[in-house]
């Protein structure tokens, strides 16, 4: 199968944007830039590498609050009976 090819039967005829636009990465940020989207926003790949390790790390550290929070609540849960 030639990738190029069904790429092409995917495009509108009068302006070269393809049908799939939100799958098809190309065409979505070649409508960014043509609405006026600048250049140095777009992330090099240094950029996005840090920037999902940033996610990550986040990730980490909601996850142990949320177990830090998990074992306060159970421990408060717990009330004896006089």
């Amino acid at each position: 199968m030639n990738l190029n090819l069904s790429i092409n039967e995917d495009r509108d005829q009068y302006n070269n944007i393809c049908s799939q636009l939100r799958r098809c990465t190309s065409c979505r940020l070649r409508r960014c830039f043509d609405i006026g989207m600048k250049e140095e926003l777009v992330r090099t790949d240094e950029e996005k590498q840090r920037y999902k390790q940033l996610i990550e790390i986040n990730r980490q550290r909601r996850g142990e609050i949320s177990k830090h929070k998990d074992k306060s609540q159970d421990n408060h849960s717990i009330i004896p009976r006089v």
